[in-house]
């Protein structure tokens, strides 16, 4: 469950700036192949890296983890909590 919000946090952003970008590129005429080929490898790249943090992420249990990952992890949880 923590893996898939990460994951889902980190796609949201990177599917947003490729769609800006890829607008971009047809408002100048420059959506040939290549280069749409080559911005999605540019999106592929954060996504494969977004996917290994959010295991990280998941994987170290509350509680767990170094001393700063576990200060992230409640103010995480308590600025969530804040919200609901």
């Amino acid at each position: 469950m923590a893996r898939r919000f990460y994951q889902l946090k980190g796609n949201e952003g990177i599917e947003a700036t490729y769609q800006q970008r890829l607008k971009a590129l047809e408002d100048e005429n420059k959506s040939d192949a290549t280069t749409i080929a080559k911005l999605q490898e540019e999106r592929d790249q954060p996504k494969a890296a977004a996917e290994k943090a959010a295991a990280e992420l998941a994987k170290n249990e509350r509680g767990q983890g170094s001393e700063c990952t576990r200060r992230h992890k409640d103010c995480f949880w308590l600025e969530r909590s804040r919200r609901h």
